[in-house]
């Protein structure tokens, strides 16, 4: 019994030396597959090429996740990426807040071993590291020559107060930091002011590189036409007024590598979240390289500078005080060409400075007719000054002539974008028999007025959708009036209402002042006669002159005609006070959806000016009136504004304007990009075809109308042998 005792004691020495063989092994293996594997997923390598797992994060955006126990400690994440279009590495150095204790003695020797890679940025680093050991909350790292500085921003909320995350990401675009703590997740984007520069220039070069470029890369037609016309802008000054989008940031960087180094942007600013999502991305740029201007309303409905968007040039003559104390009573378009008239006053004296030509591109007439006007007129610069409302700047005007009519003698032209720019500068040729300097435009090619026009009539279609979903409410039950129902938007946007309503025509009502109207000019074969009736809807001249009970049914009205029109003395507006009153008190629907696809907000002008009044008042004929703001719940977006008509009895209406007034076709992503591609490509080289032609005759040069702008010209419809006529200003 004794032996069997030893044998069995044996034998279970044996298994558990067995076992904590078997043990040990798998902890050593299980430690090596970890370190490996989850190194490689996390992107830390060495200075090899990257392969496997790391190869499925080249060129993307990253997610950089900093997890820490609250007892302290010190999480570093590096990334490396990809970034051959550039040459070399670019990086920036994000520091978040950390127990001192912790960071003192690891954070050097962590930020030697995962940059060894790249030793410019660790030595250029590691020289110039520095803690302060007096304070918890901010952490600073400088790269000498003033190639990059960054502070870290306050932190909010208790859970970093005792973390660190450091992250060094190398080429990131995007410049995303992302933190996670106790499963809460925050993103927010990077928008301290700094520069994105290579290794060439940390080194000593001076290689600069614009954050616009990847805005460009998508741009198809955009870039082809940067190939073929290198350096066309090169000694060219550029003041340019759109739209702030993505595809017009690409339109920057595209005149950028065509040459052009003094741009001057003025933006318009419908969508307040697209300042927030590009307004940093300028700051890669050299203000004497690129000026950025814009407006913002106030609580009071008055228009001034943004501050926070706007980049001025160094030493820049900038009043804003005296600009504030012009504004009063003027609207957009007045405050907007304040702005433009001193932006462009500077930029002409220093073409003179420098010797360099002038040329305007632009989107709504916001500048070109105004010069032409007054240069015709023979005003002097003072005078200019004084009509637009514009500082003085001393030093601007010594260098400039007495006259306007000799200032613009350096201005090569302008090229216009829209029709109402178009309309602008033909009402001046019309009434003056000529201009005073060439104007080239897109606003009526085929393009513009067929293919853009339909993808912005399904932008607004979809922005309506959208709200109305918001709601609760569906689009396909609705009833829908269209004003400017044969203007190329409208057209368009009747169609695509046709096809998504119940009950077709009966559920779709047109109004236009062409209505009963007829027309002997001559048109391209392209462009559809406005003039012929449509059998698919009703239609009236006016929307008072629509059937009762046809107007009773009807709770969408979309807005196209570009607001208040003249004819003769009689001054039409698109929908009166009296219409809204005719739904309260007759409207089948207890609710009425306005939504524009016009330009700036001046397609419901009167109705706008009414319901500031009412809502000051609280009441319109017995009912009570109140105003909400309407918000989408999953995002917070400002949908637009609700007033709510009450009446005694208890029984409510709402009118609902959908984005405040502005147009709907820019409450999210406007046209595409693989149309606006073509449209922005089409005016960049329209601009190129008046450089090319600095002896055009100084009138209207129209894409799929003039030979001269037209031939050679991307995107346009056909060669042309002889002029068409140019239609006349709606």
């Amino acid at each position: 019994s004794i032996s069997r005792i030893t044998v069995y004691f044996d034998i279970l020495c044996s298994i558990h030396s067995f076992l904590y063989v078997f043990y040990s092994v798998y902890l050593f293996c299980f430690s090596i597959i970890f370190f490996f594997f989850f190194q490689a997923e996390d992107g830390i390598r060495d200075a090899q090429e990257s392969r496997g797992l790391g190869d499925v994060y080249k060129r993307q955006v990253r997610n950089y996740w900093g997890t820490s126990d609250m007892k302290g400690g010190v999480t570093l994440m590096v990334e490396r990426k990809s970034c051959d279009e550039l040459g070399a590495a670019l990086a920036s150095i994000c520091f978040i807040t950390t127990e001192l204790q912790q960071v003192s003695q690891h954070r050097r020797k962590l930020l030697e071993d995962r940059t060894r890679y790249n030793p410019v940025i660790r030595d250029q680093v590691l020289e110039s590291f520095q803690i302060n050991e007096q304070t918890d909350m901010r952490d600073r790292v400088a790269i000498p020559d003033g190639a990059l500085t960054l502070g870290t921003p306050s932190v909010h909320g208790q859970h970093y107060s005792h973390k660190e995350w450091a992250a060094l990401h190398v080429g990131d675009k995007h410049r995303d930091r992302h933190y996670m703590t106790r499963g809460n997740y925050t993103r927010e984007r990077t928008m301290l002011r700094r520069s994105l520069w290579t290794c060439e220039q940390l080194s000593g070069e001076d290689t600069a590189v614009s954050s616009l470029a990847p805005f460009l890369e998508p741009m198809v037609a955009m870039t082809q036409l940067v190939r073929e016309n290198p350096g066309e802008f090169d000694g060219v000054s550029c003041f340019l007024f759109h739209h702030l989008t993505r595809e017009v940031l690409g339109t920057i960087e595209a005149l950028r590598k065509m040459g052009c180094l003094d741009l001057t942007c003025q933006f318009s600013g419908y969508n307040p979240a697209a300042k927030r999502a590009f307004g940093a991305q300028f700051e890669a740029i050299p203000t004497s390289e690129l000026q950025t201007l814009s407006l913002v309303m106030d609580d009071r409905g008055c228009f001034n500078v943004d501050r926070r968007f706007c980049r001025f040039r160094d030493g820049a003559y900038v009043p804003l005080q005296e600009f504030e104390q012009r504004r009063e009573g003027r609207g957009f378009r007045e405050s907007s060409q304040t702005v433009c008239m001193l932006g462009w006053l500077q930029m002409r004296a220093r073409c003179t400075r420098q010797r360099t030509r002038l040329i305007i591109i632009e989107d709504g007439g916001y500048i070109a007719p105004v010069l032409n006007q007054a240069a015709l007129e023979n005003l002097t610069v003072a005078e200019f000054r004084d009509r637009h409302r514009v500082p003085l700047d001393l030093e601007t005007d010594r260098v400039l002539p007495e006259l306007l009519a000799d200032a613009v003698g350096c201005l090569v032209g302008s090229v216009e974008h829209t029709r109402n720019g178009y309309d602008a500068c033909q009402r001046v040729m019309l009434k003056h028999g000529k201009l005073a300097k060439p104007v080239f435009t897109i606003a009526i090619s085929h393009l513009k007025t067929q293919v853009e026009a339909r993808s912005v009539a399904m932008s607004v279609v979809n922005a309506l959708e959208n709200v109305l979903y918001c709601a609760g409410r569906v689009l396909h039950t609705r009833c829908a009036a269209v004003l400017g129902s044969r203007g190329n938007i409208g057209l368009w946007t009747a169609k695509a209402l046709l096809h998504s309503l119940d009950g077709a025509h009966q559920a779709v009502l047109g109004v236009d002042l062409k209505v009963g109207q007829q027309s002997n000019q001559t048109r391209p074969e392209w462009l559809p006669d406005p003039y012929t009736p449509s059998e698919q809807i009703l239609e009236s001249v006016s929307f008072g002159a629509l059937p009762p009970a046809a107007r009773a049914k009807v709770d969408v009205v979309v807005g196209l005609t570009g607001g208040r029109s003249v004819d003769g003395d009689e001054i039409r507006d698109t929908l009166l006070p009296e219409d809204i009153s005719f739904w309260l008190h007759s409207g089948e629907s207890d609710f009425l959806y306005l939504v524009s696809g016009s330009t700036k907000q001046r397609e419901f002008g009167t109705l706008k000016e009414w319901t500031l009044k009412i809502t000051h008042d609280r009441q319109f004929e017995g009912w009570k009136v109140s105003a909400d703001e309407i918000m989408d719940t999953l995002n917070s977006q400002e949908l637009g504004t609700e007033y709510v008509f009450t009446e005694p009895t208890g029984k409510s209406k709402s009118l609902v304007v959908v984005f405040d007034w502005k147009p709907a076709n820019f409450m999210y992503y406007g046209v595409s990009t693989e149309i606006i591609d073509k449209v922005l490509a089409q005016l960049v080289d329209s601009s190129t075809k008046l450089l090319k032609n600095p002896e055009a005759s100084a009138q209207v040069h129209a894409v799929d109308y003039s030979p001269i702008a037209t031939n050679q010209t991307i995107e346009a419809h056909s060669e042309l042998v002889e002029h068409i006529p140019l239609p006349h200003p709606n």
